[in-house]
């Protein structure tokens, strides 16, 4: 059998049967929230991303990516379509971020997941995959693109909560979305 297969079906195997089991889901109210985030850098322009951005998300994002991200590719190439949203930093006009976006949890890839499905609602959203080139971690990013991104929630798409999830297995994953105020979703499964 073909290593390529034998190597995708081994990472799909240890998905759905281990990793996926591993998850902790953090949520955040966006009806009380005051997004608690850092000032706006004015070298960082956040946005959401079009067709037409994704030539310079390839050529500007790729180069960084490893096989963890190969899963956003596929999302990357379906910029513009209506039910998700995908978020760019750029810094200088380079972009040096992304993060998916899913104004809808019916929407989204935490449908696959074994989240309670009783939470999963359409004025709920789904804050996806995020990815940050090394030059600009430590800019504060992350922090800068969600606060422009909840309000974008809160107030553009009325949306009522957003969650996120991190793997058990990423360091200061969980510590960094409980340091932006949001919680861990208890007996999430």
């Amino acid at each position: 059998m073909n290593m390529f297969i034998i190597n995708k079906l081994f990472h799909y195997v240890k998905y759905n049967l281990i990793d996926k089991w591993k998850f902790i889901y953090l949520e955040q109210n966006l009806d009380d929230s005051s997004f608690n985030m850092p000032e706006m850098d004015n070298s960082i322009v956040i946005r959401i991303a079009l067709a037409g951005d994704i030539e310079k998300i390839k050529n500007e994002m790729y180069p960084y990516m490893e096989e963890d991200q190969e899963y956003d590719k596929r999302y990357i190439d379906r910029i513009g379509d209506d039910d998700f949203k995908c978020f760019i930093a750029l810094n200088n006009n380079v972009i040096v971020q992304y993060f998916m976006v899913f104004p809808k949890t019916t929407e989204s890839p935490l449908v696959k997941t074994p989240f309670n499905k009783k939470n999963i609602r359409d004025d709920y959203s789904y804050l996806g995959s995020t990815f940050t080139v090394p030059e600009a971690r430590g800019m504060w990013v992350v922090p800068i693109s969600l606060s422009v991104i909840l309000k974008f929630l809160r107030d553009e798409q009325k949306q009522k909560k957003v969650y996120v999830l991190v793997h058990k297995d990423t360091p200061g994953g969980k510590e960094f979305y409980v340091g932006l105020d949001f919680t861990v979703v208890e007996n999430a499964i």
